[in-house]
């Protein structure tokens, strides 16, 4: 019984990532939108680069595993 526990886990573990993903790709979509407006109406580039720096902060975190660098070893 403990065996079939533990594929289970793992695909809805597996699933969850995917929905986790892609919610952030769409969030890193509506971002690039916004970037997009306030680049052709704005003259500013400040907003720009705060977009960009958010955009990079979820990508390197969701995307990228940054976090897994400050785990202890053989901790998931």
């Amino acid at each position: 019984m403990a065996s079939k526990t533990k594929p289970e886990a793992r695909q809805r573990s597996r699933s969850s990532a995917y929905v986790t993903g892609a919610i952030v790709a769409l969030v890193l979509a509506a971002l690039t939108g916004v970037e997009y407006y306030l680049g052709t109406h704005y003259p500013s580039a400040v907003f720009l680069f705060l977009i960009s720096i958010l955009k990079s902060i979820l990508v390197l975190y969701f995307f990228m595993h940054v976090y897994r660098l400050w785990r202890p070893e053989g901790s998931h």
